[in-house]
């Protein structure tokens, strides 16, 4: 499959999303070190969460279904730049990545630890939120 990172930026330009306020995202877990999701829309495939983003979403699937995450383990993200009428957390903004001007560091509200978004994010939000609100649901 090919990769959002691998697109030309006039490709990017042309699939940049119109609402940039909100986003659903179904995350899938690959192993103990990564989750990842697709956005066929946006020409995204295993975009893998990483640097403990996947450790944050291992502990929320652990909240929401009383299991360890595993194969076959999915969570559907609802994420917003606005505190919707019902969310379970949110995430603020700590810092730019000093390795990469693209990413940066998030806190998770609820669990207190360190979430890493690449790139992808202010290109998704078209910018980088100081806060982005999520209501997580399992996926069967």
């Amino acid at each position: 499959m090919n990769s959002w990172w691998r697109l030309s930026d006039e490709t990017k330009a042309e699939l940049k999303p119109e609402a940039t306020d909100k986003h659903t995202i179904d995350a899938f877990y690959l192993d103990e070190m990564s989750w990842a999701f697709h956005l066929p829309q946006y020409q995204t495939f295993n975009e893998l969460l990483t640097n403990g983003t996947e450790i944050v979403l291992s502990d929320w699937y652990e909240r929401l279904s009383g299991e360890e995450a595993g194969e076959g383990s999915q969570l559907r993200m609802e994420i917003s730049t606005y505190p919707p009428e019902d969310f379970d957390t949110s995430i603020t903004f700590i810092t730019d990545d000093p390795e990469d001007e693209t990413a940066s560091y998030y806190r998770d509200q609820t669990t207190a630890m360190k979430v890493w978004l690449c790139g992808y994010l202010p290109w998704l939000f078209g910018s980088k939120p100081q806060q982005l609100w999520i209501k997580f649901h399992l996926i069967d």
